[in-house]
């Protein structure tokens, strides 16, 4: 029995200290007028209080968010199929904001704000608070430090299955 015991609990202990990795959750194409590139990894969301997000962060210090300003709870969110237009020329209040963050916090792009620029996001899936929100996205932002003359194209962007939590 002993013998038996003894490679039963090596194996508890070894998958017990398996190091885990956290699931590629979004994926996007990311363009600018001279280079284009596929940015993946993880996504969380964000509420709190007034206003949701979600948020993806690329392995190279790269990031994009959307962000839904102005709803009294993460579970205002429409579910499946939804399409929110993320506004051209949106002042504030917004309604729906698309932003991107180049690697390392070189620069910052923002969609609305009066720049002309928008897109859209659709939910495929929302189970609520406690569940998980899946969807796709696409918008064009420009460079907040040099208006006019940067723009990002974020295209075939998708989330999936990031968890809701309350902040």
């Amino acid at each position: 029995m002993r013998h038996i015991l003894l490679p039963i609990l090596a194996l508890i202990f070894v998958s017990g200290c398996k190091k885990t990795s956290l699931p590629q959750n979004f994926t996007c194409r990311v363009s600018t007028s001279t280079s284009s590139s596929v940015m993946t990894g993880n996504a969380k969301t964000l509420y709190d209080g007034s206003q949701f997000q979600v948020l993806m962060t690329g392995p190279n210090g790269e990031s994009a968010a959307l962000t839904w300003g102005q709803i009294n709870s993460a579970s205002t969110i429409a579910g499946i199929n939804h399409t929110y237009t993320i506004p051209a020329n949106a002042l504030p209040p917004f309604t729906l904001t698309g932003s991107f963050a180049a690697p390392y916090g070189s620069s910052t792009y923002t969609s609305g704000a009066g720049n002309n620029l928008g897109g859209t996001v659709t939910i495929t899936q929302n189970t609520g608070l406690g569940g998980v929100i899946s969807g796709t996205f696409s918008f064009n932002a420009i460079n907040t430090s040099s208006y006019l003359t940067d723009t990002v194209y974020i295209t075939q962007g998708t989330f999936t299955n990031v968890p809701v939590v309350s902040q």
